[in-house]
């Protein structure tokens, strides 16, 4: 019943890509930008690189403000920001929460198709993923006349951007109304409710997911490629962007980009509990670079590439840190970047988190996580403080992710 389930989702999936012909991540004419969420309006790389990327000053931007519970504040708001750096903005009504507009006709009105064709950029905000393709695609799957002009944008060249909710759209699929991270590992992956269709701008089988070490995301990520047998995805930081274009991704902004790559990891499609063997996790910190095509990472220019470098199978390898770590709280606010970089920088080769879920109403409670990670073939990294504090690159460590029971009470009085 459950591949079942998954063979019509993914059908699913291929039907809106033919109906929607995609330019590739690694070939197309337009660029992406994938922003995490909470992105401030005083991160001004990111704002600014928007709008060049949409042509520089002066240039056309239109806010989709169709997944925000509040459309028309929020969306003038980031009008607002983005009128601060430069851009012509402008805002088109459309999403499930205007009372008063109808929403098919919002999503196949000439007036707004055509604003949008006089565009060179979008920015889709953040909120509930889900009220996006609600707004945009038919009931039927086909695409509405805003997203088809949407479409010609990105085509054509221009930019298509989205923050959270905004950056979930981007991949082929996306999660829909996932609950929890540490349910999903306990209950498995839903097709059509945890996940579901994306609008594929971003394409040949990559996932994306946002808020991603803030919210210690990286295990339902995993999950759910693993139930939907996508090998290769990334999660976008908060107050962070993803820029895709030319076959390639940048990091800009306050944080980083987690890669995930499951091609040689074992364990069951969709297994519940979730267990993965062998899946491979790198860290782009801002300013790194990803080569979709070669699989290259190239470290921010403040990383010296033979002096920063820091490779394990190397014979002037002198790791820094000596003693073991272990990580009790591994889905903690970027808790999994900082066990990445320690590891990679310490003679000791493996490192244990744990996750544990301490809820009054949690499923399964007697049921937690162990997470392994440790150094393997190809594991190197970058080092530099030249960016503020430590700043670590990390290329290929490896992950083990098994379930664990707990004991009954977990802890009691001393």
């Amino acid at each position: 019943m459950r591949s079942a389930m998954i063979a019509s989702l993914l059908a699913g999936v291929a039907l809106v890509g033919a109906a929607l012909p995609a330019t590739a991540q690694t070939a197309g004419n337009g660029a992406l930008m994938i922003i995490g969420g909470a992105l401030r309006p005083e991160t001004s790389d990111v704002w600014t690189r928007l709008v060049t990327l949409a042509g520089g000053p002066g240039a056309k931007i239109i806010v989709i403000p169709a997944a925000a519970g509040s459309p028309q504040r929020t969306g003038e708001a980031a009008v607002a920001t983005l009128k601060k750096f430069g851009a012509e903005a402008d805002l088109v009504q459309i999403g499930p929460r205007y009372k008063d507009i109808d929403l098919r006709k919002a999503a196949n009105d000439p007036a707004n198709v055509a604003k949008i064709k006089a565009a060179t950029g979008i920015y889709f905000l953040g909120g509930d993923q889900a009220r996006i393709t609600q707004a945009l695609v038919e009931p039927d799957g086909k695409p509405s006349a805003v997203l088809s002009a949407i479409w010609e944008i990105y085509r054509a060249g221009g930019v298509i951007s989205g923050t959270s909710a905004g950056a979930a759209i981007m991949s082929e699929t996306m999660f829909k109304d996932p609950p929890p991270v540490l349910d999903v590992l306990k209950q498995g992956i839903v097709p059509g409710k945890t996940i579901d269709k994306g609008l594929g701008f971003l394409t040949d089988g990559w996932f994306v997911d946002q808020h991603f070490l803030a919210r210690g995301r990286f295990p339902r990520a995993l999950a759910a490629m693993q139930a939907t047998g996508m090998t290769k995805g990334f999660g976008v930081d908060e107050d962070t962007a993803a820029v895709v274009r030319a076959g390639k991704l940048e990091v800009i902004g306050y944080s980083g980009v987690v890669l995930l790559d499951t091609s040689a990891a074992k364990g069951g499609a969709n297994a519940a509990p979730f267990s993965i063997q062998g899946a491979k996790l790198s860290y782009l910190d801002r300013g790194d670079s990803y080569d979709f095509k070669t699989g290259a990472i190239l470290p921010n220019p403040v990383k010296d590439p033979a002096k920063d470098k820091l490779d394990p199978a190397a014979a002037d390898y002198k790791p820094y840190n000596e003693d073991p770590e272990a990580w009790p709280t591994i889905l903690g606010n970027r808790t999994l970047v900082e066990a990445m970089g320690n590891l990679i920088d310490n003679k000791q080769t493996e490192q244990i988190g744990l996750a544990v879920d301490l809820r009054p109403n949690a499923p399964n409670p007697d049921i937690g996580f162990e997470f392994k990670l440790y150094k393997g073939p190809g594991s190197l990294g970058w080092y530099s403080s030249a960016l503020g504090g430590d700043s670590y690159t990390v290329k290929d460590i490896y992950l083990d992710v098994r379930p664990v029971l707990l004991p009954k009470p977990l802890y009691s009085p001393k």
